[in-house]
């Protein structure tokens, strides 16, 4: 990683590891609001696309609770958790032993595999230093390693968010997200203040992705 993703990470890791000691496993123990507002937005991400069978990489993924809401709901994706947090991580391997958790970077484990979907609640929502670069170099990442489309939130801008999340204007995350793709969707996710974005890619005749 590079120097600036060593500092992301190491905030990171210590801000959601706080989190993980004064709450448990518990919708909290990743910053979530409360277990409303976590479920709200793995209903959002579900509509990136047909799940059900998909290799699916859900992009820290904390306590791996995506996991447990897709099992509930029948659907059989071949699910991959990564966290940059060793603690979540064993959680999730605790409470879900028949699912793939790996302690890494997304885009570390995007080196070395390509998904149909990724997907990522919560994943950029931490205020770093130079935020933009960082989290658009992660969105790139999720992008160039998907094979069918991706899905992430972040929080909305005016929706009272504390100063430690990154609030963005939407408009301007879809005029930046149209570079990558003219499919770009966004949807507020109310009453929780974020918005959902979406971006899938053109699929051949074949149901493959579209190499050109």
């Amino acid at each position: 990683m590079s120097r600036q993703n060593d500092e992301a990470a190491a905030l990171v890791r210590a801000y959601f590891g706080a989190c993980l000691d004064r709450y448990g496993h518990d919708p909290r123990g990743v910053d979530w609001q409360n277990a409303a507002a976590q479920r709200a937005r793995f209903a959002g991400v579900l509509a990136v696309g047909d799940l059900d069978g998909a290799t699916l990489l859900d992009a820290g993924c904390g306590l791996g609770d995506f996991y447990g809401y897709l099992r509930e709901r029948g659907i059989a994706a071949r699910y991959t958790g990564c966290d940059l947090s060793t603690p979540h991580v064993e959680a999730a391997c605790k409470a879900y032993p028949d699912a793939r958790f790996v302690a890494a970077d997304v885009q570390t484990v995007l080196a070395g595999e390509r998904f149909d979907y990724v997907i990522g609640c919560g994943l950029l929502h931490l205020r770093v230093p130079r935020w933009n670069r960082w989290a658009w170099s992660i969105v790139r990442a999720m992008y160039d390693g998907c094979l069918r489309g991706i899905a992430f939130t972040l929080p909305r801008r005016g929706a009272g968010h504390p100063p430690v999340l990154a609030a963005v204007d939407p408009a301007d995350w879809l005029a930046r997200l149209r570079t990558l793709s003219p499919t770009v969707e966004a949807h507020p996710l109310d009453p929780w203040g974020d918005t959902m974005f979406m971006l899938r890619k053109q699929t051949t005749s074949d149901g493959g992705p579209d190499p050109g």
